[in-house]
């Protein structure tokens, strides 16, 4: 009895020491991207922006949970347990939001999820060695760095151990035969779908489960799990209904013909060919990739996409009588990757390998389960089977560094983008108004002349050509730009477009003219305070007309009074027409408005500071 106990107790030890070293290992390898700033991709949406997650609240929470049909936070995307997950992190960054706080949340929680594999992994073909080593694997593999130094991607790193959860929890039901487990896997699986919606195909895993390891009647249990497929069902209308409430809907094809069958299985063969070397061969990883030109037969990239699919479903069926582990481990990751396979459409990118962080963990299944047949049936491929598994951590650790240097900041991601994909449009304008933002509007320029010529008829790319021309003191060359794009057919609006030429107008002194093309700006819906508040920057910094700033300014206040730029620039304003003491009132009022999203920067209080030695007016605006 003592010599059990102590080998079990010795088991316990090796299993926290592994364990240990799996969060270890994490934290080593993704070191750098605790320095990575927040990335003007999804970032300012889900947190830079987002007024509910920079000011934490009761509030902030009901709202995450009840906007189900249309969430207003984030557009289309129905996460309120991911939103509160950042939430929190705004709350420990102690209002300053610190992208140091949510890079260490998803490192520590994609640690969780490497011991979680760890553990599925010891549950599904025992011991410590073969399962440690895949789960190192799987912490450093190079297509993971996308999910977890990507801070917008909370969504992934936290759904997927609820993921793992509720698989270990079924396991666990089968095998002890108690109730609870089963609903424990049930709130898991609840869980994981308010974290990230596509999750939501994860029951009709666990039939496959049934299949192996478990061995036992995949008919026979399919009873027990109705409320899985209740959830299912729920949450995936939920899903469609709000990503189809967004501007970007859904993109479903239309299977009338065969054509069109055709490009729908050429982009799924291609994309799964993508993923699979990604895995595989992960050396020219990128966050981008177009989709091809052409999906006709007769084109090599689709011939070999389709050659290679082939390929593969021939051995996946093939192996439903001499590989279980393999059939089920590949029919697993097919299903959980199937809604980022391309045919339905609701992200730019060809393929992401964000979608490839919870599926990854199915094709570790099939490994163990190999590695540990060999070792069984011969001990001299013990060696070769798990040291040369082993060896591969030393070139992903290398290749996982390497690749958070995208990630470090906007001008890194949207550099190495546009290195990636040349003629995406899109890159090509986020580039151009990343460097226009460090002032390197000469760089800029060509960026956002190639997003015109890629987009032309995207009003938020003339835009922006507009306004660079217009930062680089050709006044002249933006207003015609802005002009001529207004006689063009912009979709879905020229809203963006009125508001730039209001920009340039009102830098030219027209005011009456820059005020007719604000209002025709916020009338198409572009946001009314950030329309005002340039428009008053141009007049106040280019045409010097600090009247006229002031006016919009104070429109900008009434579109939204608790404003705190608005308020602030509205005091420059009025101190550059030497109305101090109104000025003293602004001033006050934006800083007061700002130090309740954030700490204030130090310039703002100091001048503060030095206003009040002056005397004060007796009145403060109205609304605070």
């Amino acid at each position: 009895m003592a010599d059990t106990l102590a080998t079990q107790s010795s088991d316990e030890r090796r299993l926290r020491w592994c364990a240990a070293g799996l969060v270890l290992l994490v934290l080593l390898a993704y070191g750098p991207t605790l320095s990575s700033d927040f990335i003007r991709f999804d970032d300012p949406q889900y947190v830079t922006d987002n007024a509910l997650v920079r000011s934490p609240s009761v509030n902030s929470v009901i709202r995450f949970f009840s906007e189900v049909r249309k969430p207003s936070t984030v557009a289309g995307y129905y996460q309120p347990l991911t939103m509160v997950s950042l939430m929190t992190d705004s709350w420990l960054s102690g209002g300053s939001i610190n992208p140091r706080i949510f890079h260490l949340h998803n490192i520590l929680l994609h640690g969780a999820t490497c011991v979680l594999v760890f553990l599925l992994l010891r549950r599904v073909v025992g011991g410590l060695g073969i399962p440690f080593i895949l789960a190192m694997l799987y912490a450093v593999h190079p297509a993971q760095v996308e999910s977890v130094s990507w801070i917008s991607q909370r969504k992934t790193v936290l759904a997927t151990p609820l993921g793992i959860g509720c698989i270990l929890c079924y396991i666990e039901y089968v095998r002890r035969g108690r109730a609870s487990w089963l609903w424990g896997a049930f709130v898991c699986y609840l869980l994981a779908n308010l974290a990230k919606p596509t999750i939501v195909l994860l029951p009709l895993v666990l039939p496959l489960l049934d299949m192996w390891p478990l061995r036992r009647s995949v008919r026979g249990s399919l009873l027990e799990k109705w409320p899985f497929a209740v959830v299912m069902v729920v949450m995936g209308y939920v899903a469609f209904v709000s990503q189809s409430s967004s501007v970007a809907t859904v993109g479903v094809p239309n299977l009338d013909s065969a054509a069109v069958l055709w490009k729908w299985a050429a982009l799924l063969s291609y994309n799964l060919m993508f993923y699979a070397g990604n895995i595989v061969w992960p050396l020219y990883l990128s966050p981008f990739r177009d989709v091809p030109t052409s999906l006709a037969p007769t084109h090599p990239p689709i011939m070999a996409a389709v050659a290679v699919s082939l390929g593969g479903c021939a051995i996946w069926l093939l192996s439903w009588r001499w590989s279980k582990p393999l059939f089920v481990g590949l029919a697993s990751f097919g299903i959980t990757l199937s809604l980022a396979l391309g045919p339905v459409r609701f992200f730019d990118s060809c393929v992401g390998d964000r979608f490839l962080y919870f599926p990854l963990v199915f094709l570790l299944l099939p490994a163990a389960a190999g590695i540990a047949e060999l070792e069984r049936r011969s001990k001299k491929q013990i060696h070769l089977a798990r040291y040369a598994a082993a060896a591969l951590s030393l070139p992903a650790v290398i290749l996982t560094v390497g690749q958070q240097a995208i990630w470090r900041d906007s001008l890194s991601f949207w550099t190495h983008v546009v290195e990636s994909v040349p003629d995406y449009g899109i890159g090509r304008q986020m580039l151009a108004l990343t460097l226009a933002d460090d002032g390197r509007n000469d760089e800029a320029l060509s960026h956002a002349r190639r997003a015109v010529e890629l987009r032309p008829y995207d009003p938020q790319s003339q835009a922006l050509l507009g306004r660079i021309l217009l930062h680089r003191g050709d006044r002249a060359g933006a207003r015609a730009h802005l002009e001529n794009a207004l006689t063009t057919p912009l979709a879905p609006d020229a809203g963006d477009v009125h508001a730039a030429l209001a920009e340039a107008l009102a830098a030219d002194g027209e005011i009456e003219n820059a005020r007719q093309h604000a209002v025709s700006a916020v009338q198409a819906g572009v946001d009314a305070t950030r329309t005002y508040q340039r428009v008053g920057d141009s007049a106040m910094q280019i045409a010097k007309r600090f009247d006229a700033a002031a006016m919009f300014y104070r429109e900008a206040i009434k579109a939204s009074p608790m404003n705190a730029m608005a308020r602030w620039n509205l005091g420059a304003a009025l101190e550059a027409q030497g109305d101090l003491a109104s000025a003293v009132v602004e001033y006050e009022a934006g800083l007061t408005l700002y130090a309740r999203v954030a700490v204030p920067p130090a310039q703002m209080v100091e001048k503060v500071a030095a206003l009040r030695r002056q005397p004060l007016p007796a009145t403060r605006p109205a609304g605070l």
